[in-house]
């Protein structure tokens, strides 16, 4: 390892201290998209997701900062994505049982 920097390639000048990892870029667009997931629903919290976990790949490989964000950008991804889901499942259920009461209460379907 170069210099005395805790990160490999990022090589301390003497009598400075050692440049910090860069910021992984791949783990802020996720924050973004996952909390985006509030406005846009599935458009972009699943890719949130998706990114969040390339982000995290890259930061265990490359030894970047930003997992924070990344890790914040999975779970909002992934809880508003579940929410979304559940809200879609409860409005289709409502719409049957809608449905069903209607055509119950006119007769349709009835032999008589």
């Amino acid at each position: 390892m170069r210099g005395s920097s805790a990160h490999p390639g990022y090589a301390a000048t003497p009598g400075w201290p050692a440049a910090p990892a860069p910021q992984n870029v791949l783990a802020w667009v996720s924050l973004g998209l996952g909390l985006g997931g509030v406005m846009f629903g599935l458009l972009t919290s699943v890719p949130a997701i998706v990114l969040g976990h390339i982000a995290r790949r890259q930061l265990r490989e490359r030894r970047e900062q930003g997992d924070a964000a990344a890790l914040t950008g999975l779970i909002s991804g992934y809880v508003i994505s579940a929410l979304w889901i559940l809200g879609i499942a409860a409005y289709v259920l409502f719409l049957v049982a809608l449905f069903g009461a209607v055509a119950v209460s006119s007769g349709v379907g009835s032999a008589v």
